[in-house]
């Protein structure tokens, strides 16, 4: 492959003009924590353009599909060795499964190349992030479990009272916690649906498990992923004019305070504000106050921050991103006091920034950025390391450097 990526390079002068603002560091998570970051198959172009094409007119901001991406299908070897030399144990990555099974069934048959393509991104990993410690997990997890562990990513956030000391707002709170998270979360560690929802949705719109399907669902993970961002504000609604899911939550989210107050700085994205006490609150008094001992380990699968894309700025200012190592050290700071926790700490072991790089968001197209990797899209998508890359290799160097 021809080598176009001079311009990731991070070398240990590089690192130390990473600013260190935030007293922490990765040695005080545990020897075993790890520590990595996140993309997805179709926003970072981790597929090949013949499986999958979208062309959706009116419904993306900027007009724009993922067909390209960041390239990272051409480009992911000097990727992962990026993450390698910035001090990172773990790759998160989805698979295109159009491109193993292009018939959309295993009946119609399996394309050859889409698995040579990824049994080559899996030995590309083990080879680079998964070089010593974490490639002994696996072996050891292989005698374990024959087969690997399963389990569940969910997105969630933390809510918090519209009005502060409100009764009925803070019965909103748990509500929409439920509705949210505990939808999912609940079925898979107990084998039944949280009774609020049981007592709030028609059983119509909710059926209960049978027995057999309560035995099969309860403790069927081995572990918890969770995609936290942000936080938001609930408040009681008896009287919803919406149907449906959001009628059921009786109530109304909102992203400012009844005083007009927001939970924190706001993002590229209206819906995303820096709330780093939301992932306490959420480990805490949601997964483990409601859940205790049936809680599996947890890994905190994506967090990230995101910016608007300013075409107007050079490159070089573009990748100063101080809002996002300011978020993302924030929420470490969180993270670490939930596992130190007096009463019950939260079983938390890894943590993925979200995203590797500037890729293709959804609604919003290219108009926002996520990556800690800045993505040139005029320039063959070309990478350059953002302020809060090199912060994360300062922060990863104190282990892996």
């Amino acid at each position: 492959m021809e080598k176009q990526f001079s311009s990731m390079s991070i070398n240990a002068t590089e690192i130390g003009k990473a600013e260190d603002k935030c007293n922490i560091n990765c040695t005080q998570f545990p020897s075993d924590f790890v520590f990595g970051v996140g993309s997805s198959a179709y926003q970072g172009k981790l597929v090949a353009n013949s499986f999958i094409k979208m062309r959706v007119t009116g419904r993306i901001d900027d007009g724009s599909n993922g067909n390209v991406a960041a390239d990272m299908y051409t480009k992911y070897k000097d990727d992962i060795k990026m993450m390698r030399s910035m001090g990172f144990d773990a790759y998160r990555f989805s698979i295109s499964w159009s491109r193993i099974l292009p018939g959309g069934r295993l009946s119609l048959g399996v394309n050859k190349e889409g698995i040579d393509y990824y049994n080559d991104l899996i030995d590309t990993i083990i080879a680079n992030v998964f070089a010593t410690r974490v490639r002994w997990l696996l072996k050891k997890r292989r005698g374990e479990h024959q087969k690997g562990q399963i389990g569940i990513a969910l997105n969630t956030l933390w809510c918090e009272p519209y009005k502060k000391g409100d009764a009925d707002d803070i019965e909103a709170v748990k509500r929409a916690m439920d509705f949210v998270m505990g939808w999912f979360l609940e079925p898979v560690l107990t084998g039944k649906y949280p009774k609020t929802m049981i007592d709030c949705v028609p059983c119509e719109n909710l059926a209960a498990f049978s027995d057999g399907e309560t035995e099969m669902l309860k403790g069927s993970v081995d572990f918890l992923g969770l995609n936290y961002y942000t936080g938001v504000f609930a408040a009681n609604d008896p009287n919803p004019t919406h149907i449906g899911y959001l009628g059921d939550q009786r109530l109304e989210i909102s992203f400012s305070d009844a005083n007009g107050k927001a939970l924190g700085p706001q993002a590229g994205s209206f819906w995303l504000h820096m709330y780093p006490q939301g992932m306490y609150n959420m480990l805490i008094k949601y997964v483990n106050d409601k859940y205790g001992d049936k809680i599996p380990a947890i890994y905190i699968t994506e967090n990230g921050w995101d910016e608007k894309n300013d075409e107007k700025l050079k490159v070089k200012d573009a990748c100063v991103d101080s809002m996002r190592e300011d978020y993302h050290k924030s929420h470490l700071v969180y993270l670490l006091k939930s596992m130190k926790e007096m009463t019950v700490p939260a079983n938390v072991k890894g943590y993925f920034a979200w995203s590797w790089c500037d890729n293709f968001e959804w609604a919003q197209g290219y108009t926002v950025r996520f990556g800690l990797i800045y993505i040139d899209y005029k320039n063959n998508q070309k990478r350059y390391p953002k302020t809060s890359a090199r912060w994360f290799a300062k922060f990863l160097g104190g282990r892996n450097f």
